[in-house]
């Protein structure tokens, strides 16, 4: 059951979701702009500037009172790729609007979505009593995409001061490093998988040091 978000900060803005939200993180080169990891595995991009605040539940809700989930898509882009509900995202922050995906499928995807800001095809659709009107770019093919982990990637991250090296992290114990301009399938770098006393290898996170990357 939702509760009415009460804090001294103030709640600036609600804007419905599709499903669950794994990770959330603005864009560094325009922090208006959200980017969503689901339990669907669809990515989705928020312009928040385009969403008014005055949204209640009761317009996005299903027919069914106990669904506590939006009823329509209401995100300006929306990434379809991969097939198993996403855990990671994060931005580029040497090249604008480029975005890294991962998933549960064992997949990285890399988004330019540069010219999607300029002009992004639109299909038109609105909520059921037509109250609001939203306009969202389906993307179904990345710029660049690899078979990265097997079972899962828990984490992807960016070098800081490079645009084209990207780190990951896997349920299956090993930490990639990934050159997005190179053509193989193969990483640049791999570690040995951790193996723990317990048995256990997954590895949930990866960060890059931005002082000594």
């Amino acid at each position: 059951q939702r509760t009415k978000v009460n804090n001294s900060l103030g709640l600036l803005q609600r804007i419905p979701h599709l499903g669950d939200v794994h990770r959330v993180k603005h864009c560094p080169h325009n922090p208006d702009l959200l980017a969503t990891a689901s339990d669907s595995g669809a990515v989705r991009i928020f312009d928040r500037t385009r969403k008014p605040n005055n949204y209640n539940d009761s317009d996005f809700h299903r027919s069914d009172p106990a669904s506590c989930a939006a009823a329509v898509e209401t995100s300006d882009i929306l990434l379809q790729y991969h097939t198993s509900e996403t855990w990671t995202l994060d931005w580029n922050v040497q090249k604008p609007y480029t975005l890294a995906t991962a998933s549960n499928d064992g997949s990285i995807a890399v988004w330019n979505l540069d010219d999607q800001f300029k002009a992004p095809p639109r299909q038109k659709f609105s909520t059921l009593d037509s109250k609001f009107r939203f306009s969202t770019c389906t993307l179904t093919t990345p710029h660049h995409s690899v078979p990265a982990h097997n079972y899962g990637v828990n984490e992807v991250r960016w070098v800081p001061d490079h645009d084209s090296l990207l780190v990951s992290a896997g349920e299956d114990g090993s930490c990639k490093l990934w050159d997005v301009r190179s053509t193989s399938q193969s990483p640049s770098i791999q570690f040995p998988p951790l193996i723990l006393a317990d048995g256990t290898d997954a590895l949930n996170t990866v960060d890059v040091d931005p002082f000594q990357t």
